[in-house]
């Protein structure tokens, strides 16, 4: 077994990378470096990865991942090259099986990206799940754990390993961190990292790293964290996707419907959950507070820390919006009042009594303003930074989940935008979703699968407000899970040809909804 050096790799891979040109290899670097690597994939070293990438001193599959992940965006590439490039680095993990090192961690993350934006959802859960276990191999998960006599099967430490070296381990496995959490649902997909297990420093910021400051170590244990660390957002950014994780995994077991406690209660989870979002909120120092103008003064300081920050806020409107829809139906019954009426008619349990005065309308506030801040942020950031961050196809969390939040409140027959006080109106939060989920599909396939089941959904919608009694929660379960899970599988398992053919090739498929009377394509 091999734990950090490379496999050779075969006479004919090493012919394949020499055919593309230097140029087109800085071209590809560049943009990774730009858009992927200050933020979810950031375990390459920015003062030397374009060198390196061009110079093809990275293991073949690495470069091929790379390449092939580039290339769904670069005028210099094609979708269909992009396709051959992944196929090659596919091959190439399958012939060094038994090689356990850092890059075959790196090109299992960067396939994993490839893959949920191709909707091949199983092959990303695998690829997230190998790269979690050859980090693990590897003790990413545990390299900064202090010395105990429970160490057994510890490896020594290699004295020769140099700051740099020891970030970018650090960062390869916070990397496995968040592609994680962003592609857990808690039910069928469940996290595969637990913070108790966590004995790794945070990254230092991208600055520090490119004046090799590294004069301080943080734990995530650290009681004092925020306050030193107050300047690092990839410390916020990590905070966040706990709590995101935590909401994830909390819907995944049940939710409401396994606690059937009044949400407002104090030891709910509901409640838990909606105070650690609000002390994260809180502990954000002041010049990164969410607001057009300190977007527009990040824009003016660094284009890396904008990105972070963007993706931060994104990610914290994401976990707010999935904590706060959890109290309320699917689908509305006709008259449905959501200030009014009981939280879910059908399942809302008899002895709850009357929430605190004015919970109700707070609630519905955070669920509405949190989904139209997502959408409001992402156009921000898309007319300054595009492709960012659009080049990342776990957009379609945020955008689904806003696009759902905000087409069931537009459904409803009262105007709730007024009576919450939001600034912007459903349908022009709607219309903006739905048209950034149609941009996205010149890079992605996923997002003819976010379409088509927002299209379903309106229509269920409509249909319910034609009908006096409440639709049988047995005619849209698959339509509910689709919503709830902008990634799945879109190509059927068994079909051999399917499997390796993009999804922008396949037949469009056609989606009947049972009980409605409505087919979509």
């Amino acid at each position: 077994m091999r734990t950090g050096t490379l496999a050779s790799p075969p006479p004919q891979d090493t012919e394949r990378l020499c055919e593309i040109s230097t140029t087109e290899l800085l071209q590809a670097a560049e943009f990774f470096r730009d858009n992927f690597g200050s933020t979810l994939l950031f375990f390459f070293d920015p003062l030397t990865f374009s060198t390196r990438f061009s110079n093809r001193e990275l293991s073949p599959s690495l470069t091929f991942a790379v390449l092939a992940l580039t290339s769904r965006f670069g005028p210099w590439s094609s979708a269909d090259e992009s396709w051959k490039y992944y196929s090659h680095a596919q091959a190439l993990l399958q012939r060094t099986g038994d090689d356990i090192s850092l890059h075959r961690v790196q090109t299992y993350l960067v396939l994993c990206v490839y893959e949920v934006g191709c909707g091949l959802e199983f092959r990303a859960w695998i690829h997230i799940g190998n790269a979690i276990r050859v980090a693990q191999i590897l003790r990413l998960p545990v390299m900064d754990q202090r010395p105990s006599p429970f160490d057994w099967g510890k490896p020594e430490p290699t004295v020769n390993e140099d700051r740099v070296t020891q970030e970018l381990q650090r960062r390869t496995f916070w990397s496995c961190f968040f592609l994680d959490k962003l592609l857990s649902n808690g039910r069928d997909r469940p996290s595969g990292i637990q913070e108790k297990d966590i004995f790794c420093d945070l990254p230092v910021s991208e600055e520090d790293l490119i004046f090799r400051k590294f004069d301080q170590s943080l734990a995530l244990g650290d009681p004092e964290l925020c306050q030193k660390g107050r300047q690092n957002l990839y410390i916020f950014l990590i905070r966040i996707l706990l709590i995101l994780g935590d909401i994830t995994a909390w819907h995944g077991r049940g939710g409401r419907h396994a606690d059937e406690r009044a949400p407002w209660e104090k030891e709910m989870p509901f409640t838990v959950l909606d105070d650690q979002l609000n002390e994260w909120e809180k502990q954000m120092p002041t010049h990164f507070h969410y607001s057009r103008e300190c977007f527009a003064a990040l824009s003016m300081v660094s284009t890396a820390q904008l990105k972070i920050w963007g993706l931060t806020y994104l990610f914290f409107f994401l976990a707010k919006a999935s904590l706060h829809r959890e109290y309320y139906p699917f689908v509305p019954e006709k008259g449905y009042a959501p200030c009014e009426c009981p939280f879910d008619p059908v399942s809302t349990p008899s002895n709850w009594g009357n929430p605190p005065t004015g919970w109700r309308k707070e609630s519905v506030r955070k669920l509405l303003s949190s989904s139209q801040s997502i959408i409001e942020l992402y156009g921000w950031m898309m007319t300054k930074l595009s492709p960012f961050p659009g080049v990342y196809p776990f957009m379609g969390l945020c955008l689904m989940t806003s696009a759902s939040v905000n087409l069931f409140f537009t459904s409803l027959d009262e105007d709730i935008a007024d009576q919450s006080r939001c600034q912007r109106s459903t349908e022009s939060s709607l219309k903006e979703g739905i048209d950034a989920m149609q941009s996205l599909k010149q890079f992605w396939d996923l997002p003819r699968y976010w379409i088509n089941q927002i299209s379903l959904y309106r229509a269920l919608l409509e249909r319910s407000k034609e009908v006096d009694e409440p639709i049988s929660k047995e005619g849209f379960r698959k339509l509910t899970d689709g919503i709830m899970n902008y990634l799945r599988e879109s190509r059927g398992t068994g079909d051999k040809q399917d499997a390796n053919m993009p999804a922008s090739q396949l037949p469009e498929t056609t989606l009947t909804l049972p009980g409605v009377g409505v087919q979509l394509k």
